[in-house]
């Protein structure tokens, strides 16, 4: 963070570390991705917009919520 003049008033020096394993990470949100464009989520589909997310379906098989990302 720079005042109006440029002198630095607070400087953050960071690291980041993957909290994640990169590969686990991508088959998990092609899991998520199928769930919008070929099962219980398709009423989330966004035109020209991927979408991933996970249903909870109730016993007869009707949607009780959606939470899902682009």
């Amino acid at each position: 963070v720079e005042d109006e003049r440029g002198n630095v008033i607070v400087s953050n020096n960071s690291v980041s570390v993957r909290s994640l394993d990169l590969e686990a990470t991508t088959k998990l949100v092609e899991v998520l991705i199928k769930v919008v464009e070929s099962g219980t989520g398709t009423r989330a589909r966004l035109p020209g917009i991927p979408v991933a997310g996970k249903t909870g379906t109730a016993d007869d098989g009707r949607d009780l919520w959606f939470v899902g990302f682009t």
